[in-house]
């Protein structure tokens, strides 16, 4: 008996693994030609879930590439998925171009929540648990969790329009507008500053870098939460050699690096950094950094992307460049780990898994002295700023001072019923807490009655 029950719980333990556990390291690459056109597409950080958005649908893929879920709408779908892959939202068109309606669904394709005209671009914090929107064309933001309660909904004179970049960290404690500065989960801005052109938020929230374009030089700094300079360094580009604006920088604390990407003297060039602000090593001779990208530049655990005109480029952390593509025209995502990527060239998907060739060699480069922007010049920093700037560094790298944080007031929450009549089928989130309400009452009366038998049947005949 002793050795069955051994066996029933070694089975147990077996079907509890979840089959791609089992099965990691033999995931075939596969391919996909999408009729649906694949300009809507969303992916988790691991690349286990894919979301693409055609027309009225969503459609869910695994890494097998296996379809396993579609999500019916009847607008225009933009999917976007949580980075731990638990969530899908779909956000279709609102009643103008700032706004859009939302909809928040479990990778199991049960819907939590829906509601309409929030502001139009939406991020997932790295757990997946909050959410933020905002509109860079009205400013204004909402946070919630991931459950649709509204946790702060501030209007456009607390959250000004036009920021270049809107980030959250992991927990969702750490939330930047790049035009106005660091806020924190409960809504405070903590921090009232101008992040630059753009900045990158480390993952756990703890470390924010900044890049700045300044009188032919591009400033990147390291700020802590607080908003305390840790370090800061000028890059010459050469504005007259009719380069456009191209800057793109990435962090990523858990390998302790820093990337930054620009265009100068005909060329666009890609530095890597330790988290102490010393070069580790530099590319000055690559295509030009694809103009107007906000995210030119991506640094996983081991590799770090590179959009350029010419298409995506991907370096290990050595600086050999690994992968590049043959056009502009190819999306390219690659999870933390290195060990899933997908290429997307129009309607079609590449994907290469665990157990298969990552990427395909690449042509050597050739490196150009001549071409080569001006050496990096690193700037003295104190914790109250910079203290000793190197010559022909505009004085505006210097922190100017700051005004003291006032408390903003919280704006109340549309009070609008969260309803879902685009996606059918669904019930409202009034008819779920009815329901709940019904149920709970039911049980009150089915516990009370059991006290009367109990006591009935045990103490009522009883004789004190």
């Amino acid at each position: 008996m002793k050795k069955y029950c051994i066996g029933l719980i070694a089975v147990m333990v077996m079907l509890s693994i979840p089959a791609g556990a089992r099965a990691e390291a033999d995931i075939p690459g596969w391919e996909n030609t999408l009729t649906l056109g694949a300009q809507n597409l969303s992916v988790s950080d691991d690349l286990k879930l894919i979301a693409v958005g055609q027309d009225n649908a969503v459609f869910l893929f695994d890494d097998t590439g296996k379809q396993f879920f579609t999500l019916k709408v009847d607008k225009a779908a933009t999917p976007a998925v949580s980075p731990e892959g638990g969530y899908v939202m779909i956000q279709t068109a609102g009643t103008d171009e700032s706004v859009r309606n939302a909809y928040v669904y479990t990778r199991e394709s049960k819907l939590l929540w829906s509601m309409r005209d929030l502001p139009a671009v939406s991020r997932f914090s790295g757990n997946g648990e909050y959410i933020l929107f905002s509109s860079w064309r009205k400013g204004g933001a909402i946070l919630t969790d991931v459950r649709g309660k509204i946790i702060w909904n501030k209007g456009p004179w607390e959250i000004k329009p036009d920021w270049k970049k809107m980030l959250i960290s992991q927990n969702g404690e750490t939330i930047i507008f790049s035009n106005q500065g660091i806020f924190n989960r409960e809504g405070k801005l903590t921090k009232q500053m101008d992040l630059g052109s753009n900045c990158d938020l480390a993952q756990d929230g703890t470390l924010i870098v900044s890049q700045k374009m300044d009188l032919g030089k591009i400033i990147v700094s390291v700020f802590d939460p607080a908003g305390t300079r840790k370090w800061g360094l000028a890059v010459t580009a050469d504005p007259a050699a009719g380069d456009e604006a191209a800057l793109g920088v990435s962090i990523n604390q858990g390998i302790d690096r820093v990337a930054m990407v620009g265009n100068g003297q005909g060329r666009g060039y890609l530095y890597l950094f330790d988290l102490a602000g010393k070069q580790v090593w530099a590319k000055v001779d690559l295509p030009k950094i694809l103009p107007g990208d906000l995210n030119a530049v991506k640094v996983a655990q081991k590799y770090i992307r590179v959009n350029t005109v010419e298409g995506p480029r991907v370096y290990d952390l050595q600086g050999e460049l690994t992968w590049k593509a043959p056009g502009i025209e190819t999306d390219f995502f690659m999870s933390g780990d290195g060990q899933r990527v997908m290429a997307v060239a129009g309607n079609a998907i590449s994907y290469k898994g665990p157990g298969n060739v990552l990427f395909a060699g690449p042509e050597e480069e050739t490196i150009s002295e001549e071409a080569a922007p001006a050496p990096v010049t690193t700037e003295a920093v104190s914790p109250q700023g910079v203290t000793a700037p190197p010559a022909g560094v505009p004085g505006a790298v210097t922190q100017a001072a700051v005004p003291p944080v006032q408390a903003v007031p919280v704006v109340a929450p549309p009070t609008q019923a969260v309803t879902q009549p685009v996606l059918p089928g669904a019930g409202t989130n009034q008819c779920g807490c009815l329901a709940k309400n019904i149920i709970t009452a039911v049980l009150a009366i089915i516990f009370t009655l059991l006290i009367v038998f109990l006591y009935q049947r045990f103490l009522g005949k009883r004789k004190w």
